[in-house]
């Protein structure tokens, strides 16, 4: 079947009207994924801001002491008593020991 004077005629006509259609698709296409992108990005620094919670059983994690020392304490004690001088025949010598209540207890974790 061939193509009637006619018809080229309505086609010509029509051409910029389908020319545009096909424009506003691959832009609209475009801008979805634009928006998908977005939408991905801020859902990415959302995910890092917030804090994330421990799995499993809350009874696992141990607390932290606030009394200070941990498992050494009570080592760092005995060595202190070992050193101390005794009353007994010591007349003449005295010893000073000196230690601080606070040495250890500050850890510096930043980094």
């Amino acid at each position: 079947m061939a193509i009637q004077p006619i018809d080229l005629q309505t086609l010509y006509t029509q051409l910029d009207k389908v020319s545009k259609t096909a424009v506003q698709q691959q832009q609209g296409a475009q801008m979805a994924r634009e928006l998908q992108q977005d939408a991905v990005q801020r859902e990415t620094l959302r995910r890092s801001e917030t804090v994330k919670e421990l799995p499993g059983n809350e009874r696992s994690v141990g607390a932290v002491d606030d009394g200070g020392g941990g498992r050494n304490d009570g080592g760092g004690k005995k060595k202190q008593k070992r050193d101390a001088p005794t009353p007994q025949g010591e007349g003449d010598k005295k010893y000073v020991l000196v230690s601080d209540a606070s040495l250890g207890s500050h850890i510096d974790v930043s980094g």
